[in-house]
């Protein structure tokens, strides 16, 4: 998952973030009932129930204004703590990076390959249990 937008009721309950406000029109005001209520049942952190996950690799950046850096890891620690598999369940973060900084750049270049070799890694290492 890439700079994934998890949480999405936090997100636009604080109209202080950027980009909350315009993106009432697209997903709703969550102070409306309604809309939380139906918000709560699409929003991948608030899904997120004990069972078996598999391997996962989030990536953050620390600079990234779209999908604040806190949705990822939140998302991270909570999906940990629910996971009922051996899966691994990574968290990349870059304290350079925003949210499409490196994208076509040879450092994002290299950020694709080693989730990849990672994901590739995790999936063998999984397979011979």
């Amino acid at each position: 998952l890439d700079h994934p937008y998890l949480d999405v009721v936090n997100t636009m309950m604080n109209d202080e973030l950027s980009g909350t406000i315009s993106h009432y029109s697209e997903l709703g005001n969550p102070t409306d009932k309604a809309v939380y209520k139906y918000m709560k049942e699409y929003s991948p952190y608030h899904n997120i129930k004990p069972q078996r996950y598999p391997n996962v690799v989030l990536v953050a950046g620390y600079k990234d204004q779209r999908t604040p850096i806190w949705q990822v890891t939140n998302y991270a620690a909570k999906l940990r703590q629910a996971n009922r598999s051996g899966s691994k369940i990574l968290l990349m973060t870059d304290l350079e990076e925003g949210h499409m900084s490196n994208v076509g750049s040879i450092k994002g270049m290299k950020r694709d390959a080693k989730i990849y070799s990672v994901l590739k890694m995790t999936n063998k290492a999984l397979s011979n249990k």
